[in-house]
């Protein structure tokens, strides 16, 4: 699948000019351009700094479409408004933050903390340090990692082990503190804790969403409860989650909302613009960020950090995305008409939104890593044919000669890791069959 990726949509800063290649079949091993790709001269001119060592993940964000057939690793840095967030006030609810890490206390925006009463007794706060939410408030404004390293933090601590009230109950503390001191249009919420309130099994049976056991209630609050957010003129973004190799739609609350409402759910893809096989939603649903090895502070103290994968991950980015584009000459005066600040960012990331592809689609600049782009034989259910793409579903299509008008997908289970020429796989039950000559040839 193809998905929509996202860059802040700053004025010209990076600039090259493309090899040329000849037209192959075989997908080349990597796409180079003639000389390395140089940073505008006059960038200063535009209230623009480049983070020359930022991580490819956040690299990504400033990468602009006429470059996407490159690598983010090939853009020279991360470049961003000098305003960086300032300003704005980024809500992360989340497990917490460590705050002796440097990516806490070298951020130079303001913070503060909620805590959610657990079980009407006050939270304790002995265990601020909890590594997810250390990983996201590094990725909002950490002066490594973060995409808006200006903005002012709240972090607002969900108690573990986490309840689903307590979602409902840190976003009823957020809307009144943004009411108190009047954040309006100047705030974002990310939620990289989610729920995953879709019976999947259920779903999948009938062809519709289903909902589980006492959620009816639940996610009629919640939907409430962004409404006085979008309101408040305050951007909500939400991890898409982590179930897509189980379920094509998202299964999760509050970004299945996005579908109606003037939210933003986040996806996660590789770094050349392939689906990351878990990630929820398709292209019409989600904004997809890199959420394959992205590297966050970790706790500890110190510097210490870790690559992560995980749609909670690219959230964060996108939130910080937000806070930076209100606070930017280019973008803020845009945004912020009243009632509509949420309507407006929505739009800006449709209109900023291009497609990343890989080497082997049509117009795609370099391959990918994933096992979609390998040719590999197989022997499944004792027909010994070539297996001509794997997709991010884990289906397979596990026999095909020219001569066939059909193709059988089979579920496939991987016994040995991925090495060209050697891998094994068992095939378990057919799922379809699919028509050479229709158009759903390709079962991504």
């Amino acid at each position: 699948m193809k998905l929509n990726s996202l860059w802040l949509g700053l004025a010209p800063v990076f600039d090259s000019t493309p090899s040329r290649r000849s037209i192959s079949t075989t997908p080349p091993r990597s796409l180079k351009p003639d000389r390395p790709i140089r940073i505008d001269p006059q960038v200063a001119y535009h209230n623009v700094n480049v983070e020359r060592k930022a991580d490819v993940s956040l690299k990504a964000l400033s990468q602009p479409p006429h470059l996407a057939s490159f690598s983010p690793a090939d853009m020279p840095g991360y470049a961003y408004p000098a305003s960086s967030g300032k300003g704005v006030t980024v809500y992360i609810i989340d497990t917490g933050a460590d705050p002796e890490h440097q990516e806490y206390t070298r951020a130079p925006g303001n913070k503060r903390w909620i805590f959610i009463p657990e079980d009407a007794q006050p939270q304790k706060t002995d265990d601020l340090a909890a590594g997810h939410g250390t990983c996201v408030q590094s990725l909002v404004n950490g002066p490594r990692f973060g995409a808006a390293k200006d903005a002012d933090v709240v972090i607002v601590k969900i108690p573990q082990p986490r309840k689903s009230s307590y979602i409902m109950d840190a976003l009823d503390l957020v809307i009144k503190d943004i009411t108190a001191r009047n954040l309006k249009a100047k705030a974002v919420v990310t939620m990289s804790l989610v729920e995953y309130a879709i019976d999947i099994q259920q779903s999948r049976r009938l062809g519709r969403p289903v909902l589980k056991d006492f959620w009816k209630y639940k996610v009629f609050r919640l939907e409430k409860q962004l409404e006085q957010l979008i309101k408040l003129d305050v951007p909500v973004v939400a991890a898409a989650g982590n179930q897509g190799d189980e379920y094509e739609h998202l299964s999760t609350y509050p970004g299945k909302f996005a579908a109606k409402m003037d939210i933003v759910a986040v996806g996660g893809m590789e770094p050349n613009g392939s689906r990351w096989y878990r990630s929820e939603g398709g292209v019409d649903e989600v904004t997809a960020l890199a959420a394959v090895r992205v590297e966050c502070a970790v706790p500890g103290g110190g510097s210490e950090t870790r690559y992560r994968t995980s749609t909670s991950y690219a959230a964060p980015r996108v939130a910080g995305m937000i806070a930076t584009w209100l606070s930017s000459p280019q973008y803020g005066e845009r945004l912020r008409s009243k009632g509509k600040v949420a309507a407006n960012v929505k739009k800006l990331m449709r209109d900023l939104a291009y497609v990343k592809l890989p080497a082997s689609e049509p117009g795609g600049g370099y391959p990918s890593n994933t096992p979609a782009q390998k040719t590999l034989k197989a022997a499944c259910l004792g027909l010994e044919g070539w297996i001509l793409l794997m997709n991010v579903k884990r289906h397979v299509i596990c026999h095909v000669t020219t001569q066939l008008q059909t193709v059988e997908v089979y579920e496939v289970i991987v016994t040995k890791p991925f090495v060209f020429g050697t891998d094994s796989f068992e095939c378990k039950s057919r799922l379809h069959t699919i028509n050479l000559g229709s158009s759903d040839l390709n079962p991504c």
